[in-house]
């Protein structure tokens, strides 16, 4: 799928709970190009300006599998991303999510590792495990590209 420039005019609101929109798939990236990088600046902005802590393309409108995430003073986005291992050890801690209203917040249980692969905006390939805070956050925004939000998961 492209990304237009035009499109991201659009994409400053927050896609919220029961938009449909929120439950489908997003598509893999195939084009590597300025409207990519375009996208992310967007994206940053946008997780800086609400102080949070990750951003799916989707919540603001672009169906597409990129991600930015914040997490121990450093950001990082990711196209493509992949969880290709995680560990049995869980971690619960409360989750919140842009696009949920703080009432419907919770705890959340998930692996406390995960290996993740995936391609920068030039799209290199890169593979990296990740644990406490990143992975809580890296595997919330990956679940919002396969359409899943933290009120799809029981209260942990």
């Amino acid at each position: 799928m492209e990304i237009s420039l035009s499109s991201l005019k659009a994409a400053h609101a927050i896609l919220m709970d029961g938009a449909p929109f929120l439950r489908q798939r997003s598509v893999e990236i195939e084009k590597f190009d300025d409207d990519l990088a375009a996208l992310v600046r967007h994206m940053i902005e946008i997780v800086q300006a609400r102080r949070a802590r990750g951003l799916a393309a989707i919540q603001i409108g672009v169906p597409v599998r990129v991600i930015v995430a914040t997490a121990d003073g450093k950001g990082l986005a990711m196209v493509n991303p992949v969880i290709t291992r995680t560990l049995n050890r869980f971690a619960v801690e409360m989750e919140g999510c842009l696009s949920v209203p703080p009432s419907q917040w919770r705890k959340v249980s998930r692996p406390a590792k995960c290996e993740i692969e995936w391609q920068d905006i030039i799209g290199n390939r890169h593979a990296e495990g990740f644990s406490g805070a990143w992975a809580r956050v890296l595997q919330h925004e990956i679940d919002h590209l396969d359409g899943t939000l933290i009120t799809d998961r029981e209260p942990a």
